[in-house]
């Protein structure tokens, strides 16, 4: 998949190493670059880690770029366990905790691989095998 685009003229593009898409870039209705992610992956092509910059579309500026990171564990598991996340604010220093998910009690059944879990849609790289019991925010 090389370009998502939605009848609101918003559109991600993809940037691939390999099989794996290494970035995406995202951009607005006014075809404005609004965020560009960057994937990092694990021997076993797991998505480890999802980094963002948040682009300040007003002035489409660099220096205004705020920062988003996920990290996903799978502590030798085929499913993911936790995914925190950290923000950085304009003219700070350091990413604080955000959000985190925990995922309990998977079961064997086979996970329909929902794209939401790891937006924009990473197709190549599975988080859940199967689909957990307990997930806790």
């Amino acid at each position: 998949m090389n370009q998502i685009s939605s009848n609101a003229r918003l559109q991600v593009k993809f940037y691939y190493e390999g099989s794996l898409p290494s970035k995406s870039e995202e951009y607005d209705h006014k075809n404005c670059l609004a965020i560009i992610h960057y994937y990092t992956y694990n021997l076993s092509g797991q998505l480890v880690e999802l980094f963002d910059h948040i682009v300040d579309t007003y002035d489409n500026s660099t220096e205004s770029f705020s920062y988003v990171k996920h990290e996903c564990e799978y502590n030798g598991q085929p499913n993911v366990q936790p995914i925190n996340s950290f923000r950085q604010k304009k003219a700070e220093s350091d990413f604080t905790p955000w959000l985190s998910y925990h995922y309990e009690g998977y079961d064997n059944k086979k996970n329909p691989h929902i794209a939401q879990i790891h937006y924009p849609f990473v197709v190549q790289s599975v988080t859940q095998v199967n689909n957990p019991v307990k997930s806790l925010l």
